[in-house]
C-alpha cells in the first residue's frame, strides 16, 4: 500500500516546532489541561497481537487468523497569554496474513486545536483532523459515532472546523460553529459511492437558568455533496434542523446534556424527508475509581451503500471504566446503532424486487489494563462486532481478542 508521506512528514514538522519554540514567562491560556504542566510534550509507543476470525469481515467463508501491529503517538502543546495550540499525530502498521484487501496497511493521524481568546467575553477555536487509513479503523465506539464496519478500502478523511462563542452578558452566550469533512477513496469503486464532502453551519444561543443550568436554541444547516451523486442527483442532499437544548449538572457526581428538535431533508432529486432528531448524553461518577457514560443520538447521517442517499440513525452508546487497585483498570464500551435507509437511487434496484430498509449494528469492547509504573503498561482487550443488514453480503460477525504493550513517556 502506498502512502502519502506527507501526511506523516506534516505531524512530525509540528511536533518539533513545539519543541523549539519559546514558552512565554507571563499566565498561559489553557483550555485544555494536560497530566504534566511541566512538560508540554508526550510520546507513546504501543504494540499488540490479535487473533481476529473474521479478517475479512465477510458474509460467507469466513478467514481466521492472528494479526500484529504497532503505533508512535505524539502529543505537544504550546500555551500563550491569549493563545493555545496543541496537536496529536499517530503512526500505525498492521499486519494480517490473508486479508483480501492487503495484508499490510498503515495509519496515519494528525489533530490539532487552535484556541485563541480575543477578550474574556469573546474565544475562538480552529479544529482541524486529517486521517489516512483503512476502514473500519475510523469507527469511534465512545462518542457514538456509527461508521460502516465493512473494509471499505484505503481512505483519506480530513475534517476542519471552527466556532466562534461570545459573551453577550452575564447569563447569555451565543456561539457559530462551521465544518468542512473531506472522504477520499483509493478504490475507484469505492470512491464511486463514497468520496463526497460535507459542509456544515450552525449557531447556538444559550441561556444561564442558574450557575449549574442551561437552557437555548439552535439551527444547524448541512449541505452533503457527493462526487458521484447518482441518478438524477439522488445522493446529495441539505439538511435543515431546529432544536433546543439543555443541560444541567445535578451535583458533582452526575451531569447531563438533552437535545431535541426537528429536521428537514431535501435530496438532489426532488425528495424530501422529515424526521424528529435528538440526543442525550449523562456522565456518572460513581466515586474516583468509576465512572459511567451513556448517550443517545438520533438524526440523518451520511451512508456508505450507494443505492442510498442517507439513512435515519438511532445510536446507543456507553463507556464504563473502574480501577481495580492503582496499577489495574477495566474498560468497558459498546454500541448500537439502527439504519433506517432513505431515498433509494433509481435504478439501483430491479423493479418489482425487495429494496432493503435497514440494517443493525452491534460493537462490545473491554480491556483490561495493568500499569506496572509510570511509563509501561500491558493490556487484555477482547473486541465484538455484528452487522445484520437487509443488505445482501453485508451481514457478518467478527470477534477479536489480542494482547497489547504501551511505553509512554
Amino acid at each position: 500500500m502506498r502512502l502519502p508521506a506527507r501526511y506523516l512528514w506534516t505531524g512530525w514538522f509540528l511536533w518539533l516546532a513545539c519543541l523549539i519554540l519559546p514558552r512565554p514567562a507571563l499566565a498561559l491560556y489553557e483550555p485544555e489541561k494536560v497530566g504534566d504542566a511541566s512538560r508540554r510534550w508526550a510520546i507513546n509507543i504501543g504494540s499488540q497481537g490479535y487473533y481476529d476470525d473474521n479478517i475479512n469481515a465477510t458474509t460467507k467463508d469466513q478467514l481466521g487468523g492472528f494479526t500484529s501491529g504497532a503505533t508512535i503517538g505524539l502529543r505537544a502543546e504550546i500555551p500563550a497569554e491569549q493563545t493555545f495550540f496543541r496537536m496529536n499525530s499517530e503512526y500505525g502498521v498492521n499486519y494480517a496474513p490473508g486479508r483480501a484487501s492487503g495484508e499490510i496497511d498503515q495509519t496515519v493521524v494528525f489533530s490539532g486545536l487552535l484556541s485563541h481568546t480575543f477578550t474574556p467575553r469573546l474565544v475562538a477555536d480552529l479544529n482541524a483532523t486529517a486521517r489516512y487509513a483503512l476502514e473500519p479503523a475510523v469507527s469511534d465506539i465512545i462518542s457514538g459515532r456509527s461508521t460502516q464496519l465493512q473494509q471499505s478500502g484505503n481512505y483519506f478523511e480530513n475534517n476542519t472546523a471552527a466556532s466562534i462563542s461570545y459573551n453577550l452578558s452575564r447569563r447569555w452566550t451565543m456561539t457559530a460553529r462551521g465544518s468542512w469533512d473531506l472522504w477520499r477513496y483509493d478504490s475507484s469503486l469505492n470512491a464511486s459511492n463514497n468520496d463526497r464532502s460535507i459542509y456544515e453551519g450552525s449557531a447556538d444561543l444559550i441561556y444561564s437558568l442558574a450557575p449549574r443550568t442551561f437552557a437555548g436554541v439552535g439551527y444547524r444547516y448541512s449541505v452533503q455533496d457527493y462526487t458521484y451523486p447518482g441518478t438524477n442527483d439522488a445522493r446529495n442532499a441539505a439538511l435543515q434542523n431546529v432544536y433546543l437544548t439543555f443541560s444541567h449538572v445535578f451535583n458533582p457526581r452526575l451531569s447531563a446534556n438533552v437535545n431535541a428538535g426537528y429536521e428537514s431533508d431535501s435530496f438532489g432529486d426532488g425528495s424530501q424527508s422529515t424526521s424528529p432528531s435528538g440526543s442525550l448524553g449523562l456522565n456518572y461518577n460513581y466515586s474516583r475509581d468509576a465512572v459511567v457514560s451513556l448517550g443517545f443520538r438520533y438524526g440523518f447521517s451520511a451512508t456508505q451503500n450507494g443505492a442510498f442517499g442517507g439513512s435515519q440513525t438511532a445510536t446507543f452508546f456507553c463507556s464504563a471504566n473502574y480501577r481495580f487497585t492503582q496499577k489495574l483498570f477495566l474498560a468497558v464500551n459498546g454500541l448500537y446503532a439502527n439504519e433506517q435507509f432513505l431515498n433509494p437511487v433509481p435504478g439501483a434496484f430491479i423493479p418489482g424486487s425487495p429494496i432493503p430498509s435497514s440494517q443493525d449494528s452491534y460493537q462490545i469492547g473491554l480491556s483490561l489494563r495493568y500499569q506496572f509504573n509510570r511509563w509501561v503498561s500491558t493490556s487484555l482487550n477482547y473486541n465484538y462486532e455484528e452487522v445484520v443488514s437487509q443488505i445482501a453480503g453485508n451481514s457478518f460477525t467478527r470477534n477479536r481478542i489480542g494482547l497489547g504493550m504501551n511505553l509512554s513517556y
